[in-house]
């Protein structure tokens, strides 16, 4: 099969160097497309359906990550990515959002509170992305200690007390305490995992954005060496508002 390099006329975000490389002649279609990066690989992204595509090109370092995304910029200089959402209300609390090309979302509330209970509530859609932040990073750090991960259940349930948001008492309306259980598959042992739960909580943006908030946080991780039952507790919170 004929291979060609890639164009890279369309993309500004990164220099030649970077987007050296080679693809098939089914991927033709795609060439001069956007790039899918993560810590776990790089592929192109088409512009027409906007999935990723092509081969993956090998994984690369955090510090080859970050100086891939911002060649020209030193670590001595702020190195900025945006997070841009959109939404449009719907009426009984209920909010159509979107992020980039991926399909609409909704956020709403419970029927006692004046939603349609539609929806998960927008601090429910918080708690969850601090989870899936979580997990991003305890994969990029363990990546770079040649920790294997074989896999990552995770549950966190964070306390609100609701008087903040209705007015009635001077409180705080956010979370008055975030608590996550983790558990984590991996032939290494417990050591291993406490070292990536102390770089995680060092570089995980939404850990971060929390506790940086004066929200207390407890972290639950524990380290199993077999298959294991999923997460006990399937206690399901109170609507979160």
């Amino acid at each position: 099969m004929a291979l060609r390099p890639e164009r890279h006329e369309r993309n500004n975000d990164h220099p030649p160097a970077f987007l050296a490389r080679v693809v098939s002649r089914r991927d033709r279609h795609r060439l001069g497309a956007r790039r899918w990066i993560s810590p776990f690989g790089v592929r192109q992204q088409c512009r027409q359906c906007r999935r990723p595509s092509g081969r993956r090109i090998p994984n690369m370092s955090a510090a080859d990550l970050q100086s891939s995304i911002h060649p020209e910029t030193p670590v001595s200089e702020p190195q900025l990515k945006y997070a841009r959402s959109r939404s449009v209300w719907e009426g009984k609390m209920k909010s159509r959002l979107q992020i980039r090309h991926f399909p609409n979302f909704y956020t709403g509330e419970p029927e006692h509170v004046g939603g349609d209970n539609s929806a998960p509530t927008p601090m429910e859609v918080v708690i969850a992305s601090f989870n899936g932040c979580l997990t991003i990073v305890i994969e990029l750090v363990a990546k770079e200690l040649g920790v294997p991960l074989e896999a990552i259940e995770m549950e966190t349930e964070g306390a609100i007390d609701q008087r903040g948001v209705f007015g009635t008492a001077p409180v705080s309306p956010h979370f008055s305490r975030v608590v996550n259980r983790t558990r984590v598959r991996t032939p290494a042992g417990q050591e291993d995992l406490d070292e990536i739960r102390r770089r995680v909580m060092r570089r995980c943006p939404a850990f971060n954005l929390i506790r940086d908030a004066g929200v207390p946080i407890e972290l639950d991780w524990t380290a199993e060496s077999a298959a294991s039952e999923s997460l006990r507790g399937d206690r399901s919170p109170g609507a979160a508002r």
